[in-house]
């Protein structure tokens, strides 16, 4: 997140010219099953509580062709996004970006897509909808 030009006599500990760039955040989100309601209000939340200077886009994968898809997962450095199919994207997203996977309410898969960003260098959390995941998604 840090770029640097640094000038002839700059040392590697120099901060002169250094410039921190704010982490590009995205949603995306579905138009079918498991959609994340309120996903530009959330954006906007976002926005606000982290100071940044543009609001993070909300796009739909069905709306992009695979190339598009994929460009958009490598340029996104932290993912907030249902569970879903479009988390199988997460090898084109670059090492150490962070993707957050949203699970609804009794139900919750954590090792799949976990599993799946570990191999891939890629930060996986989740945040899970209902109150106890436990008790909601035994079977």
């Amino acid at each position: 997140l840090i770029t640097s030009t640094p000038g002839a006599n700059a040392t590697a500990n120099d901060t002169t010219n250094q410039t921190i760039r704010p982490p590009r955040i995205a949603i995306s989100n579905r138009n079918t099953t498991r959609r994340m309601f309120g996903g530009i209000s959330v954006a906007a939340r976002l926005q606000e509580d982290l100071h940044l200077p543009y609001r993070p886009p909300v796009f739909f994968l069905e709306h992009l062709s695979f190339e598009q898809q994929i460009e958009a997962f490598n340029n996104i450095d932290i993912l907030l996004t249902p569970h879903g199919a479009q988390l199988t994207l997460i090898p084109f997203m670059r090492r150490c970006s962070s993707v957050i996977e949203v699970f609804p309410r009794a139900y919750s898969e954590q090792v799949f897509f976990g599993r799946l960003a570990a191999l891939s260098g890629v930060n996986h959390s989740y945040i899970y909808l209902g109150t106890d995941v436990v008790a909601e998604t035994e079977p």
